[in-house]
């Protein structure tokens, strides 16, 4: 037996028959669950030896330096023995393989921070590396990292032509920005404001996690930068309320700062404009890089305007707004169109524990700009076919590599340029210009890499936009890349190998779009049992917020324990997005050798 996952357009999967006496229907309801995804097998005899295949693209962490992955190979005792791992068993059951791309010509500076590896292959940006058969298995999370820090600003640019049969006969590119480290480079002043949402429905642990995360980002002021703080819901309470300028980061005022964070409190409504517009008005008189750094749980009526009035704003004067939204209730696209508008950051968290980490990273990602105002020259591509992610392009800080992905056409012979021009502007005031050359990316699947970046840019313009034709594309590209999102769902079905190979063609030649009128059909002949036989198994639990439920004041730490882990197993996969899954049952050979 076969069991496959795919990803669908959500209105297909509204139109599923719901017969009662459907069984394969009456499952119970998809719990949000972050990061978690559950695939059922029913009917599993005892002994009856299963193979797993699980294939995901995973953002990796970047941290003094370094980008790394962490993969959940953590087993608990009660499903692995102690003696298991002591007497080196666990060695043959769990391997782990590695293979390093960096895109860079250099050789690779690899760490594994608790596991041995093995270097098995090396060449100038390429490794490969294994865990050892034998010897100690660490029971622990198992984490892998590159460096790409030096001594000055490095960029490579990696292209790759369309596979053989692709049905999007665009091209794709990678630009990747890689910036000095710490002791190499001179940062930028900032001038800061802090937005801290204290609306009701931040009572409890979302309040208590949002200040620390505040005081956190006021502890990595430098004694060069400035900032202003203000607490906010339907009214804004400033600190030191009768001075409306921008203060020097001293150690005493820092401190004097984080007290009062300490003592704010959760009431009242949301209003996001009036305490931007407010912040634009301090930040006026700025002397560094303006910075806006905004935490919200709440969802407001006014969001298109709220970007358009951020766009609207001279470039000169414009501050870097970085958004952070907590919980389901806030629209994440529109906070993610407003920081892409104005080259800010964006993160969330849909667990309370993710507040004050999510923050911590992205405060730490913006600590150190090198180099602001970036642009990226590219010539001799027809007019107008060229998509790039995201644009504009945010600032380069020590602690944030920036990863500029995008499509460019070759319909009519058209090729991408030798090389291309990275601009931007110095902390002295000094113009900033590098050649890059274009490199071929053989080895490196572009297309999939950053299909994720790209269609959450898309959603959220789509949005803005309002443009059903963006939509669509996003939902097309969702589906044929086999990532869900906001606007698709994945569905488990047993099916044959045949079959499930004739729909993934089918979908690889661009005809299972709701449009074609292929969909339903396509899955009904894979699918045992037709349509009944399909089941929802995994659905995006973010989106585009809850207005009601914020002018409502709904607690969003109520929302987190429906969020939670899985009993006593607790996977935090962190921010993934799950491509097709195929679970064969059937014959796996050695398991020892799976990796």
């Amino acid at each position: 037996r076969m069991f496959a996952s795919f990803v669908i357009d959500k209105t297909e999967a509204e139109e599923f028959p719901k017969s009662k006496n459907n069984k394969q229907n009456k499952q119970p309801s998809i719990q949000p669950k972050p990061g978690l995804f559950t695939t059922p097998i029913p009917q599993v005899k005892l002994k009856t030896e299963l193979h797993v295949e699980a294939s995901w693209f995973q953002p990796m962490t970047f941290y003094e330096g370094y980008f790394f992955l962490a993969l959940p190979t953590f087993l608990t005792c009660k499903i692995v023995a102690n003696k298991m791992m002591t007497q080196g068993i666990m060695s043959d059951l769990v391997r782990v393989y590695a293979t390093i791309n960096t895109g860079v010509p250099f050789a690779v500076k690899y760490t594994s921070v608790v596991h041995n590896m093995e270097c098995k292959k090396q060449a100038a940006g390429h490794v490969q590396l294994e865990t050892p058969r034998v010897g100690f298995w660490n029971n622990t999370m198992f984490q892998v990292g590159y460096e790409v820090w030096g001594a000055a600003i490095v960029a490579s640019l990696n292209v790759q032509l369309p596979p053989p049969g692709s049905v999007d006969l665009r091209g794709t590119f990678c630009l990747s920005i890689n910036p000095p480290s710490p002791g190499y480079a001179q940062p930028f002043a900032r001038s800061v404001v802090f937005l801290l949402d204290c609306s009701g429905s931040m009572t409890g642990e979302p309040m208590k996690f949002a200040k620390a995360a505040v005081q956190f980002g006021l502890s990595q002021l430098n004694p060069y930068d400035e900032f202003a703080l203000i607490a906010y819901h339907d009214q804004q309470f400033v600190f030191q309320e009768g001075n409306r300028t921008l203060l020097h980061a001293n150690t005493q005022t820092v401190l004097n700062a984080q007290n009062w964070v300490s003592q704010v409190t959760a009431g009242g409504l949301t209003d996001i404009l009036s305490p931007l517009q407010n912040s634009v008005n301090i930040l006026a008189q700025a002397k560094g890089l303006r910075y806006i750094f905004l935490i919200t749980d709440g969802a407001v009526k006014d969001e298109r305007e709220i970007v358009q009035w951020a766009a609207s704003i001279p470039v000169e004067a414009a501050p870097r707004i970085s958004t952070f939204g907590i919980g389901p209730y806030c629209n994440h696209f529109f906070l993610k169109q407003l920081s892409v508008t104005t080259r800010g950051l964006n993160d969330k968290a849909l667990k309370a524990s993710e507040i004050n980490t999510g923050m911590v990273k992205m405060l730490t990602a913006a600590a150190k700009p090198v180099l602001s105002h970036v642009e990226v020259g590219i010539s001799g591509l027809p007019p107008g076919t060229l998509e790039m992610f995201p644009f504009p392009i945010p600032d380069l800080s020590c602690g944030s590599p920036i990863l500029v992905s995008g499509k460019f056409s070759t319909l009519g012979g058209a090729q991408f340029p030798p090389w291309v021009i990275l601009r931007g502007r110095l902390p002295s005031g000094q113009p900033f210009e590098q050649q890059v050359h274009t490199t071929a990316a053989a080895s490196i699947p572009l297309d999939k890499i950053f299909v994720k970046h790209q269609l959450d840019m898309m959603i959220a313009k789509s949005w803005l936009d309002q443009s059903d034709a963006l939509r669509q594309s996003a939902i097309f590209m969702s589906v044929r890349e086999g990532v869900a999102c906001a606007l698709t769902c994945t569905v488990m079905y047993q099916t044959t190998p045949e079959k499930h190979q004739q729909l993934k063609e089918a979908r690889n030649k661009g005809e299972l779009s709701k449009g074609s009128g292929l969909s339903s059909k396509a899955l009904a002949v894979a699918a045992v049992g037709g349509l009944g036989g399909l089941a929802i198994v995994s659905a995006v639990v973010w989106g585009f917020g809850d207005i009601g439920a914020s002018i409502s004041n709904l607690n969003v730490g109520d929302t987190f324990s429906s969020m939670g882990g899985l009993g006593d197993i607790d996977f935090d996969f962190g921010d993934l997005s799950f491509p097709d899954l195929d679970v064969d049952v059937g014959d796996c050979g050695d398991c020892g050798d799976c990796g």
